[in-house]
């Protein structure tokens, strides 16, 4: 089976299934989830799923995620909640690596810094789960919506942040390193272009 039939297959299956589960007020976005992990516990199709253009159409799957979320921002609102959403941050990050770090290391018995890089690891908020979620109830543009969207992106530039600079103080290879710095300063690129396309859209609005 080639990659755009195997796509249209999903893609059918997973329409279907989300209709389904849309009449149950579940989001559509379960039904995608539902036939991932389906295909992770019993996958048929591993020449089409480990090929280059599988593995580069998810990556741009990804990414036009990412992109819907950094165009729901609201910069206006975010700034209203600023303080709100800084503090709610900090709260939840720290709750999420004492707790990870202790669980991994005392259950599982890896060092203390394995066990903090783990629990950062799984401690990022799955926004393109989130975005769907709220928009199915219709909460996305409210204060509320908003504040939510604003604590997960942050918790999750954060937690990247240290984890990249974790892995440049751990890392011993230079081409390892340059290739973490690379990523920093993606990360960086992707704020500023995030702040734009919010500027843009809110000028485009007017």
């Amino acid at each position: 089976m080639n990659t755009a039939l195997f796509l249209a297959l999903i893609f059918v299956i997973t329409f279907l299934v989300g209709k389904l589960v849309e009449k149950v007020r579940v989001p559509w976005i379960f039904a995608a989830l539902l036939i991932g992990f389906c295909l992770a516990v019993y996958n048929p199709f591993t020449a089409v799923t480990s090929s280059e253009t599988f593995e580069f159409l998810a990556e741009l799957g990804m990414y036009f995620l990412l992109f819907m979320i950094g165009f729901e921002l609201d910069i206006n609102k975010l700034k209203k909640s600023g303080a709100f959403i800084v503090r709610s941050t900090f709260f939840i990050i720290m709750l999420e690596a004492v707790a990870g770090t202790l669980l991994v290391h005392f259950v599982f018995g890896y060092e203390w810094y394995i066990s903090l890089l783990v629990a950062m690891s799984f401690a990022t908020v799955g926004e393109a789960i989130l975005l769907p979620i709220l928009d199915e109830f219709r909460v996305v543009n409210t204060k509320l919506g908003q504040s939510i969207i604003g604590i997960g992106t942050l918790d999750d530039i954060i937690e990247v942040l240290v984890l990249v600079l974790v892995m440049i103080k751990l890392g011993g290879g230079g081409e390892s390193q340059g290739d973490e710095r690379l990523i920093l300063v993606s990360l960086v690129v992707l704020l500023i272009l995030t702040y734009a396309l919010t500027k843009f859209k809110k000028e485009s609005r007017k």
